[in-house]
Order: structure tokens, then sequence, then C-alpha cells
């Protein structure tokens, strides 16, 4: 998702300790030093080497048009699994007669 943080890049100076780095899947080029010290830099010099925007916002957008179709497939699968459940009841119910 090219992103980098909850929010952006910076919230990564509260996780270490040092407040300095963040991960190295927020760099734009994996190199061996990419990440160090970015998270006190400023986002114009951040940009250069990393993924300023939040990871929370690029899922919010990348799921913003798939919204109502997952709701959807939601119940469409919730109905087969009662039925399913309904028609199995209904089997061994009808196999308990007979033994």
């Amino acid at each position: 998702l090219e992103c980098c943080g909850v929010t952006n890049y910076t919230d990564w100076s509260s996780v270490f300790g040092r407040g300095k780095d963040v991960t190295i899947g927020c760099c734009i080029e994996k190199t061996d030093d990419c990440f160090e010290g970015m998270a006190e830099k400023p986002i114009e010099e951040a940009r250069k080497y990393i993924y300023t925007q939040g990871c929370y916002q690029a899922i919010k957008s990348d799921l913003q048009g798939l919204t109502i179709g997952l709701g959807v497939a939601c119940l469409i699968l919730a109905v087969i699994q009662v039925l399913s459940i309904t028609c199995a009841c209904g089997i061994a119910k009808n196999t308990q007669q007979y033994a």
C-alpha cells in the first residue's frame, strides 16, 4: 500500500526507544540505511526516501469502493451457512429415526 505507520511515518518515533528510525518496510528503495533517522526528518526530506502516508488512510481509501460488495458477500455467506446448518440438522434427525 506504500504506507508507513498508522497516521504517518512519525508514529515510529514513539515505538523505537531511540525515536529516530522507521521500519525498513517504509523505504521506497530498500537499502541498508534508508530508514535510519527518518522519523525526525521534515516531511519534504523524508518523502525522498520513505513513504510518508499512514497505513490507516491507505487501507481506508483502498477499500472505499468495495464496502458495499463486501457487505453483500458477507450476508450471502451467512445465509448459506444457516441453510447448511438447517440441512445438516434435518439429516441428523432423519438418520436417528432409522438407527
